[in-house]
């Protein structure tokens, strides 16, 4: 039987960061996208969701 080696994950030393960020860090508070984000949110596609038909 062969004797398994363990596996570790790569460690970078000289990352910036130990959690990558979220998006809505990266993005300025009065930045257009955050308007653009707020209308789709807000867009109502239950008649989307209602006609659609799931076919498995």
């Amino acid at each position: 039987m062969p004797v398994q080696k363990p596996v570790f994950k790569p460690y970078y030393q000289n990352q910036i960061m130990a959690i990558p960020p979220t998006l809505d860090e990266l993005v300025a508070k009065g930045h257009p996208v955050r308007i653009v984000n707020d209308v789709i949110n807000r867009i109502n596609i239950q008649g989307l969701l209602d006609a659609y038909k799931i076919k498995g």
